[in-house]
């Protein structure tokens, strides 16, 4: 396994041209990031609050680079979705 999955210079080239291609420019101190399921998107919608581990002290090292491999590749299956619907 690529020993810099996981780290921002890895993932930020990818998710960066995707926020571009989504035309999505959000302000950089404006944007939380938080990978959860929807009933965890409901309890912080319902709570107004959100909790969160430092990476360092998960149990499992795997986790975030699980999560981060799941997201690029839905990432991905949305370029290809755009792009066989002709959106740009």
């Amino acid at each position: 396994m690529d020993p810099t999955i996981g780290t921002q210079p890895y993932y930020f080239p990818f998710v960066n041209s995707l926020i571009e291609r989504l035309d999505w420019n959000p302000a950089p101190d404006k944007v939380v990031w938080h990978y959860t399921n929807g009933d965890g998107l409901i309890g912080i919608i319902e709570s107004g609050s959100i909790f969160a581990t430092q990476i360092s002290c998960l149990n499992d090292s795997t986790e975030i680079r699980y999560s981060a491999m799941r997201l690029r590749e839905a990432l991905l299956a949305l370029i290809v979705t755009m792009d066989n619907r002709g959106i740009s």
